[in-house]
């Protein structure tokens, strides 16, 4: 939290370091462009709500079988950039660009129920199980995905 005077400018130096990889090219009407395009997405990815919902606390049990769905009428909707760009229920999240996360986004967006074993054969065989489970429980705690056990 920055509590110099109101005039004191000198922390801004910290934050321009935070952005400057994703900004120092970008003319004003760009980065308005983009900031415009994200928050549309935004609001599109929750269906029209302004307030996205507060993560989940509940978390997935992965010792049970179980299988997965989209939760209606919403969508993910994501661009690509040198990130893959994810917009679930208002939020954005930027991942790893990875085309077997987009064909189980294109997957969940069709409105397929998908098992377990099948969403882990859909993302990428060179990744650990860990990084599965990431991956599902970013969806998870954003409220996208409904979860049923067996």
């Amino acid at each position: 939290m920055d509590t110099s005077p109101y005039y004191d400018f000198e922390n801004f130096e910290d934050v321009k370091k935070l952005f400057q990889n994703n900004f120092e090219d970008k003319n004003f009407l760009t980065l308005l462009e983009s900031t415009y395009r994200d928050y549309k997405m935004a609001l599109y990815s929750n269906a029209g709500f302004w307030e996205p919902p507060f993560p989940k606390a509940e978390k997935i049990d992965y010792n049970l079988n179980f299988k997965i769905k989209i939760k209606e009428p919403f969508k993910i909707i994501y661009y690509s950039d040198s990130l893959l760009n994810l917009f679930i229920r208002g939020k954005k999240i930027s991942l790893i660009k990875n085309s077997s996360i987009i064909d189980l986004i294109k997957k969940l967006n069709s409105g397929e129920q998908l098992q377990k074993e099948a969403v882990f054969n859909i993302l990428d065989i060179s990744w650990n199980l860990d990084i599965k489970k990431y991956v599902l429980d970013i969806f998870f705690e954003n409220h996208i995905i409904t979860v049923d056990y067996d």
